[in-house]
């Protein structure tokens, strides 16, 4: 199902991963995937690796416009869309729309610098950025975050989670749920809380 939302990484006081994904958005899907990666606790002590020994970058706009400019040629035998999400799915899995939560893995197992971008004035959009996940590691907590079909509200309310103390934002979406990464949920309770929201808005309609 497409939901479009966010994955967020936040470490040393900054943002090092704000990773769009397109599909399956809601908590069942990439929810309890990002939960399942901090259900190990290796896995959070390699993604901080990686993030420590620089293997994150952003590519520069010289970057970028000369990988579309070679993924715009034309080539025989598949269709040029086929082609084109084949080849940047096996080489920069980090720049597709698909690779979502994965994008954890990715970082932590990371052998070479991944590229990354990083839009986070989408998380003001609250019409089309549905779910934010965020993977705060210095308070070593992960939030879920809601959009605001009806507006987000303005960020005037500091301490609300990671998001809300972010200055660059003039709106955030609703914190539903904040998770202690050393007192992770089952993915039944997860659920629970992370659609609370939901639920409550179905039940006043």
């Amino acid at each position: 199902m497409r939901t479009r939302h966010l994955i967020i990484v936040c470490y040393k006081g900054e943002y090092h991963i704000v990773q769009y994904g397109q599909w399956d958005g809601n908590p069942s899907g990439q929810g309890v995937r990002v939960l399942r990666f901090l259900s190990i606790p290796t896995n959070i002590t390699a993604l901080k690796a990686s993030i420590d020994n620089g293997m994150l970058y952003t590519p520069t706009d010289e970057e970028l416009d000369a990988l579309d400019r070679f993924l715009q040629r034309p080539v025989e035998g598949d269709s040029d869309d086929i082609w084109r999400k084949d080849w940047l799915t096996r080489n920069y899995p980090s720049l597709t729309r698909n690779l979502s939560a994965e994008i954890l893995e990715v970082v932590a197992q990371a052998e070479e610098p991944v590229p990354v971008i990083k839009d986070l004035e989408f998380v003001e959009d609250s019409l089309l950025c549905e779910w934010v996940y965020v993977v705060d590691l210095d308070e070593r907590v992960m939030e879920v975050y809601r959009s605001n079909h009806e507006g987000n509200r303005r960020n005037d309310l500091r301490g609300m989670g990671r998001l809300s103390i972010t200055e660059e934002l003039q709106t955030v979406p609703n914190l539903t749920a904040c998770f202690r990464l050393a007192e992770l949920p089952d993915e039944e309770e997860f659920l629970r809380k992370s659609e609370m929201e939901d639920k409550k808005e179905e039940d006043a309609d």
